[in-house]
């Protein structure tokens, strides 16, 4: 079975990071890979970006006929990404409906920091598992602190492993209270009341005692999981592509999530800058020399509007290219050597889906779109 390549972008939120993931992945899927784009961000912008309807399920975005049959999207939702995980923990139908049914489960899915990026990764991870695919892009939600989702496998690997669970387990039958129990089961019961009594009531600990049991029984299926989860995280093959734009705060973002990869012993595969052109489009360059030529022949009136539009368009552009320079010369020291800086052109206003396409053609041919055997 084959193994894809992985590609994690982060960033800070307003620099392109999900436009410049989508054009990804379609550049890699005209090149023939069969290409996986998955999301964790909120905002759901990827369903815009590929202009067609995104959710839990995984489908093809049908966004450019080059890529047919092979760019798919997946946009796990928080709950139904819970639902999914446990009809996959839980095999018996019977436990995992009792499961569902715990309170104590629903407050902890909705309470704890990471659930639905550890949620999303395992089912990354079960993509991968099929063999169905080439490359998988994984688009982060904007923020700085992206890259935390690194240290979740280990953290759950923790919590699995740790003494509190055997204990917490071991707790349950004398949170039942049974009257007919005494002695070590009273004083259990009487312990775990002390300690989380005023904040959980009674039947909280019931539920919670009763919850940590369900998933004792489990465990290992569980722990397998965040093992090959942070095995894939880790790999050599898995690319790390830091997103930012041509401004202070994006590069300082950028700053800080190397440094929050070199803590992990990795490092960037690329940064990517977006509206960072080094040339206006060939298409206002060829209308220029057109007029300069007499050719074609409009008024005067209108070639002198046209020529007008033309050189202050002209202008921006070579703003934008020298804002992106002094960009580059204040990330090159930040980055370990070697990192290579790409840079994506301005896209003016535009459908969503559109500025995909248009970036993807600026990825064409880049060895950083090229998919690996």
């Amino acid at each position: 079975m084959k193994t894809p390549r992985i590609t994690v972008s982060v960033g800070g939120g307003g620099v392109g990071k999900t436009t410049s993931s989508a054009a990804l992945g379609l550049a890699l899927a005209r090149g023939g890979a069969r290409t996986l784009v998955v999301t964790v961000d909120p905002a759901r912008r990827l369903a815009d970006a590929l202009g067609v309807e995104i959710g839990q399920a995984t489908r093809e975005a049908p966004i450019d006929p080059r890529a047919e049959g092979r760019l798919f999207a997946k946009m796990p939702d928080p709950r139904s990404s819970i639902g999914d995980f446990m009809e996959w923990l839980f095999v018996d139908p019977v436990q995992r409906e009792r499961v569902k049914k715990n309170p104590a489960y629903h407050e902890l899915a909705d309470s704890l920091a990471g659930v639905h990026e550890i949620l999303t990764i395992a089912l990354v991870q079960r993509e991968i598992d099929t063999g169905d695919f080439d490359e998988v892009v994984l688009d982060t939600a904007p923020s700085r602190n992206a890259l935390a989702f690194l240290t979740y496998p280990t953290q759950l690997l923790g919590l699995l492993e740790a003494k509190a669970m055997t204990w917490l387990a071991s707790m349950a039958d004398a949170a039942q209270g049974s009257e007919k129990r005494g002695g070590l089961f009273a004083w259990g019961r009487a312990k775990v009341e002390g300690l989380f009594g005023r904040v959980l009531g009674g039947s909280g600990i019931r539920n919670l005692a009763d919850l940590f049991t369900e998933l004792m029984s489990v465990r290992e299926r569980w722990a397998d999981l965040a093992r090959k989860t942070d095995a894939l995280l880790g790999h050599p093959r898995t690319r790390y592509m830091l997103i930012g734009a041509p401004s202070g705060g994006a590069i300082a973002d950028i700053g800080y999530l190397v440094r929050s990869l070199e803590r992990r012993k990795l490092r960037p595969t690329a940064v990517v800058l977006n509206r960072a052109e080094r040339e206006p489009p060939l298409c206002e360059q060829a209308m220029l020399a057109l007029l300069d030529q007499g050719r074609p022949e409009v008024v005067a009136a209108d070639e002198a509007v046209l020529r007008e539009t033309l050189t202050d368009l002209r202008r921006e552009h070579e703003l934008r290219h020298a804002s992106a320079d002094d960009a580059v010369r204040a990330l090159e020291p930040r980055l370990p050597r070697g990192t290579p800086i790409l840079r994506l052109p301005f896209v003016g206003p535009a459908q969503p889906s559109e500025i995909v396409l248009a970036l993807a053609d600026a990825w064409a041919d880049h060895p950083l779109a090229v998919s690996r055997d």
